[in-house]
C-alpha cells in the first residue's frame, strides 16, 4: 500500500513519556518563594489569553463568551462537570442556565460531550479558563529550568499544571513561577519522568534498514506528487559491489516497469534534497503471464516487488529490519524498540 502526500508534508517527531508514580507530598519541597508583587500579579491576569490549539482553544474561546467558564471534564463517575467562578453579586450558577449556554455557543466538541451526557452538573472554580491560558503561556521560559518536563492547564484541578521530574528542585520551579507573575495558588505540580526522544520508521536511518520510510515522486500523477512506502529489505546480487533493497512494484512511479523512480529516505521535503536521496528503481520488469499459463521455458512476471540501487554514499543495514514495539500483533507502532532495534 502506498499513501500520497498531499502539499509539502512533514513528518513529525515522536516523543514518549515514561510514566512514574507521582512522590508522596513529603517529598516535595514546600517551602514558599518570595511572592510575585500583588501589581505584576494582577497585570499578568489581565494579559490576553493565547488561545492555543484543539480544546485549549475552544475553552479560551467559551471563557469570552460566558462569563467565569473554567473548563469542563469527567468526574471519577463519568459526569460531565463545568468549572464556572462564581458571580462576583454571591449568586451561585445554575447548571440549566450554564447548560443552555453550552448548547447555544459551545463548538462541535463541547456539543459531543453534551449529546453523550444530556445534561452537566456545575461546579464552582477560582479561575476562568482565559486567566489560566495567560499564565500557563506566562510560563513559556520556565523549561530553563532544570527538571520541568511540561506545563498543562488542568480543567478539574482549575489550575496550571507543571510536570517536574523526581530529582528537581520544586523550590527552583516556585521562584521561576514568581518571577513570571504567576500566583503560586494557581499552580499545581506532578512529578513525572523526563520525556526521552525515540527514534521512528520515519526519521532518517543510517545504514538504511529494512522497514524504513521511502517516499518517491509520482510524474504520471501530476507536478508535486509524492507517495510514501516502505522499503522491504536489503539485498545483494551475485557478482555486483552496489547495495540494493527490495520494496513493492507498486512504490514506484508506475507499477511494473521501469522509470528511473529515485527514492528519499525518510522525505525529500529538507533544504538539501540530495541528502536524502538513497536509492534508484534498479529492475521492475513489466507483468506478463503468456497465454494465462507460465509454460516451462517462458519467464512469467507475477510479483508485486522492485529491485531498487543504493548510490555509492549510502550505507546500507544489510541483513537487518527495524523492530518496532508492539511487535508481533497485528497492528504495530512506527517507533523502534529501543532495547531490540
Amino acid at each position: 500500500m502506498r499513501a500520497k502526500i498531499v502539499g509539502d508534508a512533514r513528518k513529525l517527531l515522536l516523543f514518549t513519556m515514561v510514566p512514574a508514580a507521582a512522590l508522596a507530598a513529603g517529598c516535595a519541597d514546600s517551602s514558599a518563594p518570595n511572592q510575585a508583587p500583588a501589581a505584576a500579579i494582577a497585570a499578568t491576569a489581565q494579559v490576553q489569553a493565547k488561545p492555543g490549539r484543539g480544546i485549549d482553544a475552544e475553552f479560551t474561546r467559551l471563557a469570552k463568551e460566558i462569563p467565569g467558564f473554567g473548563g469542563m471534564y469527567y468526574d471519577k463517575s463519568g459526569r460531565l462537570t463545568v468549572q464556572v467562578v462564581k458571580p462576583q453579586a454571591g449568586a451561585a450558577a445554575r447548571s440549566p442556565d450554564v447548560v443552555g449556554r453550552l448548547r447555544s455557543v459551545g463548538g462541535a466538541t463541547v456539543q459531543r460531550r453534551l449529546a453523550q451526557s444530556g445534561t452537566a452538573i456545575v461546579r464552582e472554580a477560582k479561575y476562568d479558563y482565559g486567566q489560566l491560558q495567560s499564565w500557563k503561556g506566562n510560563l513559556s521560559k520556565i523549561f530553563g529550568v532544570r527538571g520541568v518536563v511540561y506545563t498543562d492547564t488542568d480543567e478539574e484541578q482549575n489550575r496550571v499544571r507543571i510536570g517536574i521530574t523526581p530529582a528537581a528542585s520544586q523550590r527552583d520551579v516556585e521562584q521561576a513561577v514568581a518571577r513570571a507573575g504567576v500566583p503560586r495558588d494557581a499552580v499545581v505540580f506532578s512529578r513525572i519522568s523526563a520525556i526521552k526522544r525515540v527514534q521512528t520508521l520515519q526519521d532518517r536511518l543510517r545504514p538504511v534498514p529494512g522497514g524504513a520510510q521511502l517516499v518517491f515522486p509520482a510524474r504520471s500523477e501530476g507536478p508535486g506528487a509524492f507517495f510514501l512506502c516502505t522499503l522491504g529489505f536489503n539485498a545483494r546480487l551475485p557478482g555486483q559491489s552496489r547495495e540494493f533493497f527490495v520494496t513493492a512494484s507498486h512504490c514506484s512511479d508506475i507499477q511494473g516497469g521501469d522509470q528511473n523512480t529515485p527514492y528519499f529516505q525518510p522525505t525529500p521535503f529538507v533544504r538539501d534534497r540530495n541528502s536524502n536521496r538513497v536509492a534508484v528503481e534498479f529492475k521492475d520488469p513489466a507483468y506478463g503471464n503468456p497465454g494465462g499459463l507460465c509454460y516451462e521455458g517462458f519467464r512469467c512476471r507475477l510479483s508485486d516487488a522492485l529491485l531498487a540501487r543504493y548510490f555509492g554514499s549510502v550505507e546500507s543495514g544489510f541483513g537487518k529490519i527495524a523492530r518496532t514495539t508492539f511487535g508481533l500483533q497485528r497492528i504495530g507502532s512506527l517507533i523502534i524498540d529501543r532495547n531490540r532495534p
